[in-house]
């Protein structure tokens, strides 16, 4: 780790319905609209991944694959859209190492 990287802490009620690259977009253009001020990227950053992550996870069927519908037809189950379970989501910023 190094100073500036950001660190997401979730529960599978994010993983299983946003994509890991859902998750680094939504950093990046926080990132960009707040470069200074690490406290409201992570503010916005949580408030958009719980957004899209509560939108996907009750829209069942869902317009868009997930990560939960992927895994379930890897193992020959049938799944569509997302999938409601709870959703924790902890974003942090590395400020320093001593």
């Amino acid at each position: 780790m190094h100073e500036g990287d950001y660190i997401v802490l979730a529960t599978d009620g994010l993983w299983d319905n946003i994509f890991d690259e859902d998750v680094v977009d939504i950093l990046n253009v926080n990132m960009s609209r707040y470069e200074n001020d690490a406290r409201r990227v992570v503010e916005n950053s949580v408030r958009e991944m719980l957004d899209k992550t509560s939108a996907v996870s009750t829209n069942v069927p869902c317009p868009v694959m997930t990560p939960f519908q992927r895994y379930a037809m890897d193992n020959n189950r049938n799944w569509t859209g997302g999938k409601v379970d709870d959703i924790t989501i902890v974003v942090s910023c590395v400020t320093s190492f001593k």
